[in-house]
């Protein structure tokens, strides 16, 4: 499809599903092209969040994180974008790779503009799930039938220790160097940006999946 299909039906409006079948037929096709160990590609729902949708890519053996933004908006005076949060977050994952910081971040794996509309191909981290705040508790998100998802609390002795890795996060993309000093500022709990799975000795494992700014 031309550009002009794209933004003339979905400009400042959330995707269409058809817009999103249609991206990721050719995120597809990109990726088999572009990594000659995609044999075979498939793709399934995986998260969905206020800002983008993330699928999964099984491409044999290996899986990989698509993620698509949920709306095709112009920057706002302040420069927030739904669809410019996929490209940035991208760019965010090159740089922090490039420079050595890779505890928190996956690795980024190509990048697509499709008709004006970035798309990220990222590692998937496969056995994580969504952290999420609700009610003053500390939860994770687990899978339910019938595609839901049930809002399962931490328990109590995992909450400190989550929280520490939380705030660890943070502080390791701390740069005293640029600009005055300069950390990551915006990522949202209740959005998925942060992932969590318990180590095998029983440690919080914590993964950024979402880096705004």
């Amino acid at each position: 499809p031309g550009s002009a299909q794209y933004r003339e039906q979905d400009l400042n409006t959330e995707l269409s599903p058809q817009t999103v079948r249609a991206l990721l037929q050719e995120v597809v096709q990109l990726v088999a092209r572009a990594l000659p160990r995609a044999r075979s590609v498939t793709v399934q729902e995986s998260k969905f969040g206020s800002f983008s949708r993330i699928y999964r890519l099984d491409i044999g053996d290996e899986i990989l994180a698509v993620e698509v933004p949920q709306c095709n908006d112009e920057p706002t005076a302040e420069q927030k974008s739904r669809r410019e949060t996929v490209r940035r977050n991208f760019q965010h994952f090159m740089d922090y790779w490039a420079r050595g910081l890779r505890r928190f971040v996956p690795e980024p794996q190509l990048a697509a503009d499709i008709e004006g509309i970035p798309i990220g191909v990222y590692e998937f981290l496969e056995g994580y799930k969504e952290l999420n705040v609700g009610e003053g508790i500390l939860r994770q998100l687990e899978s339910a039938p019938r595609n839901r998802l049930v809002a399962v609390p931490l328990e109590t002795t995992e909450v400190a220790h989550v929280l520490a890795e939380l705030i660890a996060a943070v502080v390791y993309h701390y740069e005293p160097e640029r600009d005055g000093g300069t950390t990551i500022t915006d990522v949202l709990i209740n959005n998925g940006d942060f992932i969590y799975q318990r180590n095998p000795n029983g440690s919080p494992a914590i993964r950024l999946v979402t880096i705004r700014d």
